[in-house]
């Protein structure tokens, strides 16, 4: 079980017609998540919220799960074979590494990411050009991928609006805050681990999406819209 929860933002994409780039992520969505009232609070155990804890972690797996498939896949269908072997050796090794937390984890794949999307930016042009005479089966698997790691942002989103709501409706019963404030700190504490995977996301898909473009393909990307804010049932 994750010891550390991702709690933010994801990314907000809209698109219509032509390729677009990712726009910012909309923080506003979280602002707006509905608060569980105080009679639902003071009926609440710690046994019922890490029950719930449990369950979003379960979620959260299976969305850090996608997105490494989907990076991976990506990998293999734009660069060479032995910098995807590369690449997937590194994360490999980041996630057999039992010396090294949740959070820790997650912040070096985060620079895997980060540092494939910055490598992409500078070989747009030269990649681009390679990928014209690209099988159809490749260039399937490029958009398919990028897709992905899109839908996974959505995933990021529930999550997030999912601790939103368990903070709120902890923070709002003193005495549950102090029998769980290990997790609640664990909750408020993975924002900016977040908010660092987020990021990465962001530029990778972006980047991805560029030497698509000057390879001849275009990718659109399904018609998304922020997920509304649902309340946890505990």
């Amino acid at each position: 079980m994750r010891k550390m929860l991702l709690v933010a933002c994801a990314i907000s994409i809209a698109c219509a017609g032509t390729v677009q780039a990712i726009e910012k992520p909309n923080l506003g969505a979280l602002k707006n998540v509905t608060n569980v009232v105080t009679s639902t609070a003071s009926s609440l155990t710690p046994t019922s919220v890490r029950g719930t804890i449990g369950n979003i972690n379960t979620k959260l797996a299976a969305a850090d799960a996608t997105v490494q498939a989907s990076f991976n896949a990506l990998v293999s269908a734009l660069s060479s074979k032995e910098e995807a072997t590369k690449i997937k050796t590194e994360l490999n090794a980041i996630n057999a590494n039992k010396n090294l937390s949740a959070s820790e984890k997650s912040a070096k794949i985060a620079q895997v990411m980060t540092d494939y999307g910055n490598t992409l930016e500078k070989t747009q042009a030269e990649m681009g050009e390679k990928l014209k005479t690209a099988s159809a089966e490749k260039r399937a698997a490029i958009t398919e991928a990028v897709i992905d790691l899109s839908a996974a942002s959505i995933q990021y989103l529930d999550i997030a609006n999912a601790c939103k709501n368990v903070v709120m409706s902890v923070s709002s019963n003193p005495t549950l805050a102090v029998s769980l404030a290990s997790e609640i700190a664990s909750l408020k504490d993975t924002g900016a681990i977040l908010k660092n995977n987020v990021k990465s996301l962001k530029n990778v898909a972006t980047q991805s999406i560029a030497v698509a473009k000057a390879g001849g393909i275009e990718i659109k990307l399904p018609d998304t819209k922020t997920t509304k804010a649902k309340k946890v049932n505990f």
